[in-house]
């Protein structure tokens, strides 16, 4: 159980409001547990009284207007790696996290850890603590499954193949699913963003073996009923006050899609009148003027934007259309995606990523470049053949390969220039140098911590940098790894000296009160900002140190040249008395460090698409970490848990008083 010094914590950060509104739901849980088995026994009755419904009749809305068989018009490609994955999920071996399948049992194990291999608690949903590790393991091993993604995978093999395999295996593991999870019991029922996405992928699933003949009356009344009380449940708790993130992105999204396609429910227009309204509201509260998502989280940006456009897709098809500027928003949304990978896409993850999505179309897990396709090909009808390469838009627009003409894949739209996202503080510094315009990208984290009082999904990384040369990343942010499993890791990925900023006397930043709780946090503001022809240049500072005994504001200058590709880091420390100082800079895995002279403070990061050389302060004592763990240090994690043993480079000096250092990275080629 969570500690009472967590609830102390917690209890901080809210306003009297939010104090109200969860007791009122401890009040609501304990009423719900007194009437658990009348809300179950409702469930029932109203899968009885629905036995037989007709998803194709008149009032069915669909999820997507494909036609019937994709036939030669799929690529071979998708085609085989689609069979490969669905038969796979026909022997239960179901990829969870990372690359690898699981074998889930058979029959499969819903109320299973499978990373811990052990059970987890079947109770009444109001007595499971889903942070307790030792009651649940880590949740998100738990929920994965049960999103049931995998289904719609499914799903998709059925109407590419028109094997019956595929659909039947979809009803028999919703089946064994409700067999395993009674309404209102266990760690399935606990989080109603998970029943959001789940909603969202059984409207999907079930919409595409629609013509299989595989559902009898008996159980697509079960179905139907079971659905019913996803919506109803979601609906009456709803996220708020510091909680309203993405989890009330998902939530509304998940009742406005399931009360479009599972329409038989009672109140269904008021369901979905009330989730449209919901996500038009949070596409202005949660999403900036830029089109960047106010977590400050790459991986949830990716994650919203998706609820966002399958709820657009869905009004689409129903005729129920959003207002154009919610679809303007979600088209910046888009933008802002494609102008931060146009110097590539390998290592700019910010904030916290667990590698949620919503709906598995094919492609690549996050696969960034495809949901940027897909929104333009819906919103902007932009369907140029760089969006006929991606999967998503298949199952999106039902465009084919056939419908290609027969120019190559255009180039990424976004020229590679410097630009600044004024209310995200993020900065973009870049140029193509060279005789060959190799594009150099550098980012500055020059932003707020997180999205409202509790931050949830921020990192303290204030005035962090990271680089990619050619292409590929050579000083990166070290990614997430784990929410709940390890404590240690938890709080290492998300610290100050994970990021490539400076440490001041071997204290963060900001304050960490919980795994997902700040107290005292850093302020970054950008002081200046300035373009030419020759360089670009940002001026940032922040006040995370104004809590120590003497006050230390630390402000850093970064400059790139637009020519050579040289960058130079210049940070002051304003100060009275003496401190410790610790810069870092965390590589790319894929790095090595040569010609490491501790004389001159220099070293090369090289690794094949390039090589910088690396020249630090004055003074520093330098060292190189990789891959330890006591201390924790010189790691990068690519997946939610998954780690890999990365190289940092470490430059620690005492200052006396206000001191500025300079480092200098440069493009080497001896």
């Amino acid at each position: 159980m969570q500690s009472w010094q967590w609830y102390c914590n917690r209890m901080r950060s809210m306003s009297p409001a939010e104090i109200g509104w969860r007791l009122s739901n401890a009040v609501r849980d304990r009423l719900d547990r007194v009437l658990l088995a009348r809300h179950q026994r409702r469930v029932v009755d109203r899968a009885t009284s629905l036995v037989g419904l007709n998803w194709g009749d008149a009032d069915y809305q669909p999820c997507n207007r494909l036609p019937a068989h994709p036939g030669d018009a799929f690529p071979a490609e998708w085609a085989e790696s689609l069979v490969r994955e669905a038969d796979a999920i026909l022997a239960h071996r179901i990829r969870l996290f990372g690359t690898e399948p699981t074998d889930v049992g058979t029959p499969i194990r819903w109320n299973y850890e499978h990373q811990k291999q052990a059970a987890t608690p079947t109770d009444f949903i109001g007595q499971v603590d889903y942070r307790d590790y030792a009651e649940v393991g880590d949740c998100k091993w738990v929920w994965e499954l049960s999103r049931h993604h995998h289904l719609v995978v499914l799903g998709r093999a059925y109407a590419l193949t028109g094997d019956k395999r595929y659909a039947a295996e979809v009803v028999a593991q919703i089946k064994s699913w409700m067999a395993a999870s009674p309404y209102g019991t266990g760690m399935n029922w606990r989080s109603p963003l998970e029943l959001g996405i789940r909603l969202i992928n059984w409207a999907w699933a079930l919409d595409l073996i629609k013509n299989a003949d595989v559902l009898d009356g008996e159980t697509t009344g079960a179905i139907a009923a079971v659905a019913e009380a996803h919506i109803w449940e979601v609906a009456r708790k709803y996220s708020k006050h510091s909680s309203a993130n993405n989890h009330l992105i998902g939530e509304a999204a998940g009742v406005y899609i399931g009360a479009a396609f599972f329409s038989h429910t009672p109140r269904a227009e008021q369901y979905r009148a009330e989730a449209k309204r919901l996500l038009i509201v949070e596409m202005d509260e949660q999403v900036d003027t830029d089109g960047i998502h106010k977590e400050l989280a790459l991986g949830y940006h990716l994650f919203v934007l998706q609820f966002f456009l399958l709820a657009w897709h869905a009004g689409h098809i129903s005729g129920d259309p959003f207002p154009i500027a919610y679809s303007n928003k979600l088209l910046k949304m888009a933008d802002f995606i494609d102008t931060w990978l146009a110097a590539g896409a390998e290592g700019v993850e910010f904030g916290d990523a667990d590698d949620g999505y919503v709906l598995d179309l094919g492609g690549a897990r996050g696969d960034a470049a495809g949901w940027v396709a897909a929104t333009r090909a819906l919103l902007a009808k932009d369907v140029g053949n760089a969006a006929l390469e991606r999967e998503q838009c298949y199952w999106l627009t039902g465009l084919r390969s056939q419908d290609r003409n027969n120019e190559p894949p255009e180039a990424n739209r976004s020229t590679l220039a410097s630009v600044h996202f004024k209310e995200a503080g993020l900065c973009l510094l870049q140029a193509r140098v060279g005789s060959s315009a190799k594009p150099v990208s550098v980012t500055f984290d020059t932003g707020p911590l997180g999205y409202k009082s509790i931050a949830a999904h921020g990192h303290a990384d204030a005035l962090s940098v990271t680089l990619r040369y050619n292409g590929a990343a050579f000083l990166v942010d070290p990614g997430t790894y784990d929410y709940f499993t390890y404590d240690q890791w938890r709080n290492y990925f998300r610290s100050t000296q994970a990021h490539n900023t400076a440490e001041i006397d071997g204290r963060d930043q900001s304050e960490m009160l919980g795994k997902f709780l700040w107290g005292d946090r850093a302020n970054a503001q950008l002081v200046d900002w300035r373009i030419t022809d020759d360089a670009s240049m940002a001026i940032a500072e922040h006040d995370g140190y104004q809590r120590l005994t003497d006050p230390l504001t630390h402000r850093r200058q970064l400059e790139l040249n637009n020519q050579t590709g040289e960058l130079v880091i210049s940070d002051t420390f304003e100060c009275n008395d003496s401190h410790n100082v610790v810069l870092r800079f965390h590589c790319a895995p894929d790095c090595r460090i040569e010609s490491f002279s501790k004389d001159d403070r220099t070293l090369h990061i090289v690794r094949p698409e390039g090589t910088l050389r690396l020249s630090l302060p004055d003074h520093a004592d330098i060292a190189v970490s990789c891959g330890k763990t006591d201390p924790i240090a010189g790691w990068f994690s690519p997946a939610y848990h998954q780690k890999r043993p990365a190289s940092v480079v470490s430059a620690a000096f005492k200052i006396y008083g206000t001191q500025t250092v300079r480092t200098l990275v440069q493009i080497w080629e001896p």
